[in-house]
């Protein structure tokens, strides 16, 4: 299973069933993680990708794999004592030696493209800061994650599509803290819930739509009918309305 096979899955798992390639949602789940910066490298040529995305003007950059490179030129470069006066002219003189590395991929990490920061990772598409993680997608600053695509900040979640400040979750969409909370979708600042949708501020509940709780049978039934609803929008829109512009309207 690739990426892209992991990502229809999660679709199956959230959604109730598939919504299209996942190239098609790019600009939808990048819109509120940490974006990858191309770049070329100045020893090669080749392209690289940068986790940050400010730089100042003219700033030279590596891959990781060329480090042993620049290393070899960094030794064989002279620096001109007599031309040093001051600090602005030893700044000039040592900037010309300085750049920037990306493509930091570490540890046992394969399959990774488009990415930087990336350790003991595998099945890893324009990611960054990603640690002991697989089948991950435009997704940044995670750690001990699965299946995760547009999410960001934390760990130990898995069947995520567009959440941030995620901890031990599960199957879950477009949520804001919802720690130690499984099956949520469009809700925010959760503990310990199940099978929440558009519901704020709960602890230890769960069945629950709009904050108002439901009997199981009474709760599934909606649920189905919210979740094909939001599936057919995706797959038509190729985008949904994010939990942050609601939290922020």
């Amino acid at each position: 299973m690739d990426v892209q096979d992991a990502f229809k899955a999660t679709c199956r798992v959230l959604l109730r069933g598939e919504v299209g390639e996942l190239s098609d949602f790019e600009p939808y789940l990048m819109r509120y993680v940490e974006k990858v910066l191309p770049a070329k490298s100045a020893l090669s040529g080749q392209p690289l990708s940068l986790s940050c995305t400010e730089f100042a003007p003219g700033s030279k950059f590596i891959s990781h794999k060329e480090m042993e490179e620049y290393n070899k030129r960094l030794r064989s470069a002279k620096l001109d004592i007599n031309s040093i006066k001051d600090v602005d002219s030893a700044v000039s003189a040592l900037g010309e030696q300085l750049y920037y590395c990306g493509d930091i991929i570490t540890g046992n990490s394969q399959e990774v493209r488009a990415s930087d920061s990336i350790a003991d990772s595998s099945h890893v598409l324009s990611c960054s800061e990603i640690y002991n993680c697989k089948f991950m997608a435009y997704s940044s600053i995670l750690r001990y994650c699965e299946n995760c695509f547009g999410t960001s900040s934390g760990g130990e979640s898995k069947y995520m599509i567009q959440c941030y400040e995620v901890f031990q979750q599960t199957r879950c969409m477009e949520t804001f803290r919802a720690y130690t909370s499984n099956d949520c979708y469009y809700s925010a600042t959760l503990e310990n819930c199940n099978d929440c949708i558009f519901s704020f501020n709960q602890r230890a509940k769960r069945n629950l739509i709009g904050n108002r709780p439901f009997s199981p049978p009474e709760f599934q039934k909606l649920k189905t009918k919210l979740v094909d609803d939001l599936r057919a929008t995706l797959a038509d829109r190729k985008a949904l309305p994010s939990i942050i512009d609601l939290l922020r309207d």
